[in-house]
C-alpha cells in the first residue's frame, strides 16, 4: 500500500515538472529507499541518492 502511494506521488510530481526528473536526493538516509522503489527508479532512469549525515554542504541538494 505504501509503495503504491509513494510511486503515485512521485509520478504526480514528475508530470508537474517542466523538465525531466533525473534524480532524487534524500536527506533522511536510505531507510526510505527500498528494493522495489529502487527498481522502479532504475526503470525510469531516475538516480536515487541519499545525503550523508553530518555533511552540511549536502543540504542544498536535499532541500
Amino acid at each position: 500500500m505504501r509503495q503504491t502511494a509513494i510511486k503515485a506521488a512521485i509520478s504526480d510530481i514528475q508530470t508537474g515538472l517542466p523538465f525531466p526528473m533525473t534524480g532524487d536526493h534524500y536527506g533522511n538516509g536510505v531507510g526510505f529507499i527500498n528494493k522495489p522503489l529502487l527498481a522502479w527508479y532504475i526503470m525510469r532512469n531516475i538516480e536515487a541518492i541519499r545525503t550523508r549525515p553530518y555533511h552540511k554542504n549536502y543540504n542544498c541538494y536535499a532541500e
